[in-house]
């Protein structure tokens, strides 16, 4: 049985001829490629898939006065209130500020700190038994431990210029999700954590909200904090990780402006 290859690149039909010795090389190619040819011929064609829809995304918000009433809307910046979230800066700015929270007080003692052990068990030779120097041997139990760890400072620092590309992120993520929240002004009577928590109750905020402020809504500080799930950071002090951990957040109408002239 032999076989060769008619036409040219455009034409791939592969007949049987006597021109190919039997089992050589080049008949045992051109038989592969014809089982090939016949598999790929029944194969079922994979329908072409359209790709989704990209969801539209606005950057107007809707302002809301401290008694949950729809006020107005606001028009953020576009250029950095534009719905994309980069994972990777996120990633990178919140395993920093996780890395910076650990104390590393992790530590061990080797051979030469533990209590005792002195005195040689037995004698060298003679007994039977494996040679030993101390009982505070890393082989033995209640012995010293083998490179363990020790105290240690785990913190680092990135660029500012990411941090900051990764806070815009963060707050890019919860206006997508809309989990973003924008008040006109919060005013109170009184620095009373009860009239603050009617506030809560009008905005519908769920647990766990962040309210990013600036110098002068710090008179809020006095009566949030007594409830105990609620964050409040000034503009200047809050990061990615601040934003990602809260369910919403809450932003003043003046305090957006600060961060988009930041």
């Amino acid at each position: 049985m032999y076989v060769t290859k008619q036409g040219g690149p455009a034409s791939q039909n592969l007949t049987i001829s006597k021109s190919t010795p039997l089992y050589s090389k080049k008949f045992i190619w051109l038989k592969k490629k014809i089982i090939r040819k016949k598999v790929k011929a029944q194969r079922p064609k994979k329908e072409k898939t359209s790709k989704p829809k990209e969801e539209f995304f606005s950057a107007k918000v809707p302002i809301l006065n401290s008694k949950g009433k729809e006020v107005g809307v606001y028009q953020l910046d576009e250029k950095l209130f534009n719905g994309f979230v980069n994972k990777k800066l996120l990633y990178q700015a919140v395993k920093m500020y996780l890395a910076n929270l650990r104390q590393g007080n992790a530590s061990t003692k080797n051979r030469s700190e533990v209590r005792g052990g002195g005195k040689k068990p037995w004698r060298q030779k003679g007994t039977g038994r494996a040679r030993v120097g101390s009982i505070r041997s890393p082989l033995w139990r209640g012995g010293g431990i083998i490179f363990g760890p020790r105290p240690r400072d785990y913190s680092y620092q990135i660029p500012q210029k990411i941090r900051k590309l990764a806070l815009i992120a963060g707050l890019n993520a919860k206006l997508r999700s809309k989990e973003f929240i924008l008040v006109d002004e919060i005013k109170l009577e009184k620095a009373k954590t009860k009239l603050f928590a009617e506030v809560l109750r009008a905005l519908k905020l769920a647990r766990s909200p962040l309210f990013i402020i600036d110098q002068s809504e710090e008179v809020l500080l006095l009566p949030s904090r007594n409830i105990p799930y609620l964050a409040m950071k000034n503009y200047r002090d809050v990061n990615a990780y601040d934003v990602l951990k809260s369910n919403e957040v809450v932003l003043s109408k003046n305090t957006v402006k600060l961060l988009e002239g930041e």
